[in-house]
This record gives structure tokens, C-alpha cells and sequence, in this order.
């Protein structure tokens, strides 16, 4: 098995998480609509590509990424865009081909649709800004005939764009970009309710940020509770092993079943991003120093891997300067400093940190935050709040808060 880092994992670069896939689907084929929810870095978009890639029989699925979207026009146009691409109906052939006419009509009404051999006719097109695109969505998929089938549309870094959508207002206008963002929430959750519409299509949404927590904070739960939460879980120690061991026998690198489990002691939290970046950094110290794989060389693998990951994890960083306000921030980046420092906080100890800030009324919302995006867990003691991954504790300690 090849590394892959910074992307989704695809083909033989990805490590099979079936448990996960067959609970998605079992969801869907129960007619429900999933809220696929995990941390940063722990795989989420190479499950829906591996759904993409390998379709379950009668689903017509689409993939979209609609992290830059800051309203719901854009964020419709993009699943109408997606949904009448020319590539993605050539790869389902004849299912394709039995929705084509409607696409077609489709795509006369909207300016710029890229629908291939379809054509497009410029002349009877309406002018963008009379088109309202969750309207022609909705409609779209009320002339399809799909004779029993379903789409399914993976949605990814669908919290983001709720969190686009109320950051894009002023301080003074957050009643305004909360109203925005309860149109938007309603306007998907009619279309998932929707008696006719819901035989038809259905949605899996995840993202980077924990959706929940986001409404939440706006007091729209009620606007999502008829999504079904699948979490995913870090891989079990035998499926760690077989990953570990795949990735470095690709590289023709033996690692004794001992220091294979030293390793994924010091990996600890035992997702897919943390166990190949420590095979990545065995595999490149192994090529410069060409030895037998022992703890002394583990460690120094560990040591290596601390600056070599911080491409991929400073983003956690930046997260923190665009997602909380200024007190939210400093209370933040002080918590996570303590737990760097001191291995672990008690949640007792809080109140008084962010009396400290002066948020002690809010600072449940900066730790949901935090467990959400994958910085901080309490799963192990629901009292103790500890870093994710011991990776992360060392980087952060580095490079975090600089």
C-alpha cells in the first residue's frame, strides 16, 4: 500500500474502513440522510470518495465540495452543476442516459451549466440573477424519473459553508447572519422531508467542523435532528497493525510485530493521517540510515515527524484566528497550552480560566469547538480533557501557538 498525505486516499492508496461504509449505507438504504461526523485528519472525504468510486448498485451518487460557498444560491448552483456534469453521467452510462432529457431542460435554464453533449442553447437561457437555484434544484429533481433508484449526494465541508454563511456578516449584523443561516438549514431540511423528493434523493454531509456544534451555537439544532449521525472511530490495534505494515512492506521495510505495537503506542490515537505519517518518517530515515527498525530508531523517527507534519496541521492554528472572537481566542489558545504543558486539565479547573477571559458564560461552546475539530478528548475520563493525538501535543508545543 502506497502513502498518501494532504489528499483523500483512493485506489490503493486507501486503506478499507468497510464497518464505516456499510453503516453509511445501511442508513441510506433505510432511507435516511447522514451527518457523517469526525475530527480533522482522520479520513471523512476518502470514505464519500470510496462511495464515489465504488457505488453501491442503484445509487447515482455526486460528490461535492462546497467549502467556499457563503450562501445558498452558490451552494445550489454547485449541486445542480455537479449533479449535470458531463464526466459524471458518462461514468453511469446507461442510468445516466435515462435522466438526460430532464437534465437537459435543466440546463437551459441556467446559464453556464457544463452538460456536455447535451448542448446548450445561450439564447433561451434565463439571466442568472432570476434564477433562484435551490428552486430549480428542487424542480430538477421533481421531473426526474428514476424508476426506483436514488441519488445520493456526498456533501462535503457542508458545516463550513453554514459557518461562510454567518461570517460573511458584521459583528453588529449577527441576528441578520443567524436568520440567513436558519433560511439556508430550513431550505435543506424541506427538501430532505420532503415526501416526493425524498424517495429520490438523499444526503450524506460532513466536514471538517462539528455541524452540531455550529447551529448550535445559533440555537437551529432543531433545523438538523432528522439527520442520522454516523462518527467514526479510530482504527482498532489489529487494523493499525495491518496498515502500518502495508504501508512499510510496500517499501520493502521490515518491522518486527514488537516495534510495530511500539509504534502505534507512540502514534496513540490510531487514525489513518497519524499512522502513515510515522511510516512515512520511518521509511525516509530508513533510506538515509539503512539499519534494523528498534525503538531508538522509532523515536527518532517520532523526533522527525513532529516538524515534517506541521504542512498539514497548521491549519489547526489558523482555524482557531477565523472560527473564535477575540477573548474566545486568547481563552483558547491558553487551555491548549496547559494541556500541552501538563499532559491534561480537569473540567472543574475551566470556570475559573475563563473567568480569567471573561467569558465564563460561553466557554462550553470554545471546548465543543475544540472536541469537535480534533484538538481536545474526554472520551477516555469525561473530568479530564487531553490531546487527540500525542503527535499533536508536541507539534503544538512547537508550532502552535507562535
Amino acid at each position: 500500500m502506497k502513502l498518501t498525505l494532504g489528499k483523500p486516499a483512493r485506489g490503493d492508496k486507501y486503506f478499507k474502513r468497510p464497518k464505516i461504509r456499510a453503516r453509511i449505507l445501511e442508513y441510506l438504504e433505510d432511507g435516511a440522510n447522514v451527518l457523517l461526523a469526525a475530527p480533522r485528519r482522520v479520513g471523512k472525504t476518502t470514505i464519500l470518495m470510496d462511495i464515489y468510486d465504488n457505488p453501491p448498485d442503484d445509487y447515482f451518487v455526486v460528490y461535492v465540495n462546497t467549502e467556499k460557498y457563503d450562501n445558498a444560491q452558490g451552494f445550489f448552483k454547485k449541486l445542480l452543476n455537479e449533479l449535470t456534469d458531463s464526466d459524471l453521467l458518462e461514468k453511469y452510462d446507461g442510468y445516466g442516459t435515462k435522466i438526460l432529457n430532464t437534465l437537459k431542460e435543466a440546463g437551459k435554464k441556467i446559464k453556464g451549466f457544463n452538460i456536455g453533449p447535451i448542448g446548450l442553447d445561450m439564447e433561451e437561457s434565463k439571466p442568472e440573477s432570476a434564477l433562484d437555484y435551490s428552486e430549480e434544484f428542487t424542480r430538477l429533481l421533481d421531473d426526474i424519473e428514476l424508476e426506483g433508484k436514488k441519488i445520493i449526494m456526498l456533501v462535503d465541508e457542508f458545516p463550513v459553508t453554514v459557518e461562510n454563511i454567518l461570517n460573511k456578516h458584521k459583528p453588529e449584523d449577527e441576528q441578520q447572519a443567524i436568520e440567513e443561516v436558519k433560511r439556508f438549514l430550513q431550505i435543506n431540511r424541506a427538501i430532505r422531508l420532503h415526501p416526493k423528493l425524498g424517495q429520490k434523493v438523499q444526503f450524506v454531509y460532513t466536514g471538517s467542523i462539528g455541524l452540531v456544534n455550529v447551529v448550535g451555537k445559533m440555537n437551529c439544532v432543531e433545523e438538523i435532528n432528522d439527520l442520522v449521525e454516523v462518527k467514526m472511530n479510530a482504527l482498532t490495534e489489529a487494523e493499525a497493525t495491518k496498515l502500518l505494515k502495508a504501508i512499510l512492506g510496500n517499501y520493502n521495510i521490515d518491522i518486527s510485530d514488537e516495534n510495530t505495537r511500539y509504534t502505534l503506542q507512540k502514534t496513540e490515537w490510531l487514525m489513518p493521517f497519524y499512522i502513515q505519517s510515522a511510516a512515512r518518517e520511518i521509511r525516509d530515515l530508513h533510506r538515509e540510515q539503512p539499519q534494523e527498525i528498534n525503538r531508538k530508531f522509532i523515536d527518532k523517527a517520532f523526533d522527525n515527524l513532529i516538524d515534517n507534519v506541521h504542512i498539514y496541521l497548521d491549519h489547526f492554528r489558523s482555524r482557531l484566528n477565523k472560527v473564535f472572537k477575540k477573548e474566545e481566542l486568547q481563552f483558547s489558545k491558553s487551555l491548549l497550552d496547559l494541556i500541552a504543558e501538563k499532559g491534561l486539565i480537569n473540567r472543574h479547573d475551566l470556570p475559573e480560566l475563563a473567568a480569567k477571559y471573561k467569558i465564563e458564560n460561553n466557554y462550553n461552546y470554545v471546548i465543543n469547538t475544540l472536541k469537535h475539530d480534533g484538538y481536545i478528548d474526554n472520551s477516555i475520563d469525561n473530568d479530564v480533557y487531553r490531546f487527540n493525538s500525542p503527535v499533536f501535543k508536541k507539534w503544538w508545543l512547537k508550532h502552535g501557538n507562535k
